[in-house]
Order: C-alpha cells, then sequence, then structure tokens
C-alpha cells in the first residue's frame, strides 16, 4: 500500500472519529504524497477536503478545494459534476466572480450557449462594476468567439467604441463582416464594411479580408492577454445540488457610464453545528502523537 493510499485510510478513521482537523492533515498529505510521486490526484480528495474545511467553518479553503475538483471535473470532460461543484462554491461564497466565467465556458463546452451568455454577461457586469473593463471587455470578446451570431460582434465593437477601444472594435466588425457573409446577409455585411472604413480606411475587409475562422485576439486587438489555462490539478497549500440563480443582464446597458468603486459586502456564512469536543484531541491521542514525532504524524514514515 502507497504512503498516500495509508494516510487516506488514516484519514477516514478520524472521520469516524468525527476528528475533522486530523482528518484535514492526513487528507492533504494524501494530496502531497500523489504530487510526489507524479500520480493523478484523485479529485474526490479535493471536494472531501472542501466539505472537511467547510464542516470547520473555514468557508475560504473550502472554496479553494472545491474549485479544484471542478478544474479536475472540467479537464475530464465530466462537465455536469464540474457545475454542481461551482454552484456549490457559489452557494458559500457568491461574489467568487471566477466561478461565473467557469460556467461560462462549460456551458459553451456543451454547447448550451444560452447558458454560456448568461454567464460570460454576469462575469463582464461584476468586473465592469469592479472597473476592471479590460477584463470585462476580454470576457465579452471571448464570448463571441463562442457565439456564432456576427450580431453580438457588432454589439461589443459598439460598446467597445464607446469606451475608446477603436482598434478592438474594427477587429470585431472586421469578424463580424466575415460572419454575415457567410449567412448571406449581403446587406448587413456591407452596413458593417462601411463602418468599417469611416473608423480606417486600411482594414477595409473586402481588400484584406479576416482569415476564415479567425478569432478575436485579446494580445493584439486590445493590448492584453487571455487567461491562462488553469492547471486541473493545482498544488494547494495546506496551511494557506441546487443550481444557483443568476440573473441574466442585458448586454446593451452592460457598460453604462463608470460607476463609482463598488465595495460588495462579505457573503453570509451559516454557522455550522460542531460537536467541540469533536475537535479536541483525546490525552491517549496527543500522548501518541508526541511518542511518534512530526514526520511520523500518522504512523507513516514517509519513504
Amino acid at each position: 500500500m502507497s504512503d498516500a493510499a495509508r494516510y487516506r485510510q488514516k484519514a477516514r478513521e478520524f472521520e469516524q472519529r468525527e476528528n475533522w482537523k486530523r482528518a484535514i492533515e492526513a487528507y492533504e498529505l494524501a494530496v502531497a504524497e500523489d504530487k510526489k510521486a507524479r500520480r493523478e490526484v484523485d479529485v474526490s480528495l479535493y471536494n472531501r477536503l472542501g466539505d472537511l474545511f467547510r464542516r470547520v467553518g473555514d468557508v475560504n479553503k473550502s472554496v479553494q478545494y472545491w474549485e479544484a475538483a471542478a478544474d479536475g471535473h472540467i479537464s475530464a470532460g465530466f462537465y455536469n459534476n464540474a457545475i454542481a461543484l461551482c454552484n456549490k462554491v457559489l452557494r458559500n461564497q457568491p461574489n467568487r466572480h471566477s466561478i461565473y466565467l467557469k460556467l461560462g465556458k462549460i456551458g459553451a463546452a456543451k454547447g448550451f450557449l444560452s447558458d454560456a451568455r448568461k454567464h460570460f454577461l454576469e462575469y463582464a457586469e461584476r468586473m465592469q462594476k469592479a472597473n476592471q473593463l479590460d477584463e470585462a471587455f476580454r470576457a465579452l470578446v471571448e464570448f463571441s468567439d463562442l457565439s456564432p451570431d456576427p450580431d453580438v460582434r457588432v454589439l461589443i465593437a459598439d460598446q467597445l467604441l464607446d469606451h475608446q477601444r477603436k482598434d478592438a472594435a474594427v477587429h470585431q466588425l472586421r469578424l463580424a463582416w466575415r460572419d454575415l457573409g457567410t449567412e448571406g446577409r449581403e446587406a448587413d455585411a456591407e452596413q458593417v464594411r462601411l463602418r468599417i472604413i469611416q473608423l480606417n480606411p486600411a482594414q477595409d475587409p473586402q481588400v484584406n479580408p479576416p482569415e476564415v475562422g479567425q478569432a478575436s485576439s485579446f494580445e493584439d486587438s486590445m493590448g492584453i492577454i487571455d487567461l491562462p489555462e488553469i492547471d486541473p490539478f493545482p498544488l494547494v497549500d495546506p496551511g494557506g445540488g441546487t443550481e444557483a440563480t443568476v440573473e441574466e443582464p442585458d448586454l446593451e446597458p452592460l457598460f453604462g457610464p463608470a460607476p463609482e468603486p463598488v465595495t460588495e459586502p462579505e457573503p453570509r456564512v451559516e454557522e455550522v453545528a460542531i460537536d467541540p469536543t469533536a475537535l479536541v484531541e483525546s490525552e491517549e491521542e496527543a500522548a501518541e502523537e508526541t511518542a511518534l514525532g512530526a514526520e511520523d504524524l500518522f504512523g507513516i514514515t514517509p519513504t
């Protein structure tokens, strides 16, 4: 039996005795051993650690582990499991904005563009309220690359122009012109072309058409770079149900006058009834721990 398996076994024993703190320590050592041995970590361990941290009242740690578990399920293509974990995060920490972006990407991967649109717009609106316009536009442009609707690109171009981002707007209009032509909407495509020439004659799409299948380049068109892919099994520092209802914002008023910085209230954390004695080690356990020493805390000598 590997060291990681022994730590998991010890963790289950501590759970049976309702010694949550020691169970957390054992599970985290099991994860560390799997990483040390370059084995794929069982994402259910991340979910279990999240549940245990929630039980002892550490919401920040719990959502970190639940999000790590969600990333693992996304990497494996188990989108429904990932959605359930994302909703669990939002129930406990509604202001974790990155989850809305994650849900948008999941919706797009599943082909549910209506759900993807809802979550991308929710994320963009939250970024706009936080005065992070570049990130808000980045999310909208990413959604436009996932959506087959050229009208979405035109709307985003209008918003970009309203915020003095002419080059990025022209880029979106060029892609909209291409997609409108593909759909046979020649009159609409010509109107978009005239707008492009008015903004930047050198970008006339008839003279220099965008390539088929070309998507938005955040770095070239907006001066920012897309977020990096998330490590599906990130190394987490041990020290360090019902679907959430999200009201769908409208695209048109999404970027009005820049608002004052909004300080969002801390999410209310439910009280979890825990027997105080469950977190206190017995005298026998304490004596045993002293005898084993820190490096052999669970009766396992790391190899």
